[in-house]
């Protein structure tokens, strides 16, 4: 799945549910829409075939509240332009977007996702016991595009180099 399917697909109409619909109700209409459409009730029909992917797709994140919960926020980020290419972040969103296999591991992966922005590089000095038990430090970043901005680096405890 490509990451423009995060915020273009919308897995409340393709279920037919409204976006506060429980799980109850969004059970409920799934389990209808896969008896309609399950490959064995319509014998080959392609388009029915992709409408049953579709469906089984959008239950496989509303039915999981926490893959709903980050599909919502996604969603709601990138029509309000949160992501637009070049923009700041502040916060570790790697907790949000992390699962391996899961959709939201490709979110900054796809084609039409915000492009990849410039390396920084720059070397600190830290105590061995920030390195031992981990830090969090601010660094003031210099250049055209990024004069005066602050980031804030998590340093992993027992960090080696």
């Amino acid at each position: 799945m490509a990451a423009k399917d995060l915020y273009e697909k919308d897995y409340y109409a393709i279920l037919g549910v409204d976006k506060k619909a429980d799980a109850a109700t969004i059970k409920k209409t799934y389990r209808s829409l896969a008896r309609e459409l399950h490959p064995d009730k319509t014998k080959g029909d392609k388009k029915l075939e992709d409408r049953f992917k579709e469906v089984s797709e959008a239950y496989e994140i509303l039915s999981d509240d926490k893959k709903r919960s980050e599909y919502d926020q996604a969603r709601q980020a990138f029509q309000s332009g949160a992501y637009r290419a070049g923009q700041q972040s502040t916060g570790d969103f790697s907790d949000l977007f992390s699962g391996g296999g899961d959709i939201f591991s490709q979110l900054f992966t796809g084609r039409r996702g915000p492009r990849k922005g410039q390396d920084i590089e720059t070397e600190i000095s830290i105590s061995f016991r920030d390195a031992l038990f981990g830090k969090e430090v601010d660094l003031r970043l210099s250049g055209q595009s990024s004069a005066g901005s602050t980031i804030t680096v998590r340093i992993p405890a027992g960090v080696s180099d």
